[in-house]
């Protein structure tokens, strides 16, 4: 059961928006962004976050993290799937916990906004 968390997801929301019209580098904090599936992220010394967009019907290709993360759906639907079997689809405010080193993938049902954070 995935508990909807609408104060987590405002905040969310701001920070999505604020990294997008924010310049490279502010108060110490790098903010980098990706081409490929709108990615926006920044780093400091006790983790990162990267909101990602994903269009419908387009898929963020396999891959595996070292790390543990939580993946947020902002806005939009998606599913999530991996290598051991899992398949959960996100609506606006559910998250999954992602484990290190498992290959894992999302695809977008609809266009979609996302927070990651590790």
């Amino acid at each position: 059961m995935k508990p909807k968390h609408q104060s987590i997801l405002k905040i969310f929301k701001f920070h999505s928006q604020h990294l997008i019209n924010t310049s490279n580098e502010h108060k110490g904090i790098t903010y980098t962004r990706k081409t490929s599936f709108s990615n926006f992220s920044f780093k400091s010394e006790l983790g990162n976050a990267t909101a990602i967009q994903i269009l419908k019907s387009e898929k963020l290709k396999e891959h595996i993290t070292k790390t543990p993360a939580l993946l947020i759906c902002v806005e939009g639907e998606v599913i999530f799937e991996n290598e051991n079997g899992i398949k959960e689809t996100l609506l606006s405010g559910d998250f999954v916990n992602i484990e290190p080193m498992v290959k894992h993938w999302v695809v977008g049902t609809i266009e979609s906004q996302l927070i990651l954070i590790k």
